[in-house]
Parts: C-alpha cells; sequence; structure tokens
C-alpha cells in the first residue's frame, strides 16, 4: 500500500527519446517535463493500486492502470512501464465506459483484504477518497489518447 504511483504523457518523439536514452539522461527528460509542463504529469500517490484492482474486478479485466506490458528503464528507481498510443485509447475508452459507481459495485472485500494490510480499503465506504483522483485519471487518459500520447507508468 505504501508505493507511489504516476503517469506521464508524452507525445511518441519524447517517449522515444526518454526510451533510447541512459537512465541518467533519462531521468532528465522526465525531471523536465516534472518541472514545466505538469499538466502532463499525474501523481496518484497510492491509490494506483487500489483503483487499479477495482477496475480489473468491474471491468473483468478489461483494463488496468498498474502498468504497461512493456518495462523501460527505471525513473529514479521505481518500475517503469508505458502504454502506447493505442493502448492509450483502449484504456480511456474502458474508463469513458466504467463510472465510479460500477468501480463500489466490483468491491470485494475478500479481495481487497488478500491484498492490503488490515485495515485498508475494509470496505466500500472506505472508497470514497478514490473517487476524486478516479475523475483524474479519466480524465488524464482521455486528454492523452486525444492527443495520441504514450502514457508513462512509474511506480515507486
Amino acid at each position: 500500500m505504501g508505493v507511489l504511483g504516476s503517469y506521464v504523457r508524452l507525445p511518441f518523439d519524447d517517449w522515444l527519446a526518454v526510451d533510447e536514452a541512459a537512465p541518467e539522461e533519462a531521468d532528465a527528460l522526465l525531471d523536465a517535463v516534472y518541472e514545466h509542463r505538469r499538466e502532463r504529469w499525474l501523481d496518484v500517490d497510492k491509490t494506483w493500486d487500489a483503483l487499479d484492482m477495482l477496475l480489473v474486478l468491474a471491468t473483468g479485466g478489461e483494463t488496468g492502470i498498474a502498468g504497461g506490458a512493456r518495462a523501460m528503464t527505471p525513473y529514479r528507481g521505481g518500475e517503469t512501464s508505458f502504454l502506447d498510443a493505442g493502448d492509450v485509447r483502449r484504456v480511456a475508452g474502458a474508463l469513458a465506459r466504467t463510472p465510479f459507481d460500477r468501480l463500489v459495485a466490483a468491491y470485494d472485500p475478500e479481495v481487497m483484504a488478500a491484498a492490503y494490510p488490515p485495515g485498508v480499503w475494509t470496505d466500500r465506504a472506505s472508497l470514497e477518497p478514490l473517487e476524486g483522483t478516479y475523475a483524474r485519471v479519466r480524465d488524464f487518459f482521455r486528454a492523452a489518447a486525444a492527443d495520441l500520447d504514450f502514457v508513462l507508468i512509474v511506480i515507486g
């Protein structure tokens, strides 16, 4: 539960530069996005995994937001993967079709209890703080899909 998650929208050329860069160079390129293009960076703190699990439960595995299929050079030592523009469109579509109420309805206390420490995400009421984050994630992926961006997923 204690691992931070972030999403970074990158046009293809910027993603390619990061992908081909040495680790220190890639860190500097992503730091520049964080510093100067904050609208392309979304921090979701420690909620990414709960949102991902709820999405998988609600959509039957149609989408998850915790990681792309392709790993990249770690950013600042975290796990970094990406979704290409096609994956981003698929995720954005699934998020658009999945209202937050559907995530709450999919809540399974046994699944959540097996995945998280005691006292974390213990009931549906504990999910309420996730609603605002979910809306920001949905809007972020919608904008990324509209711009044909790749999305880097940084966990850690």
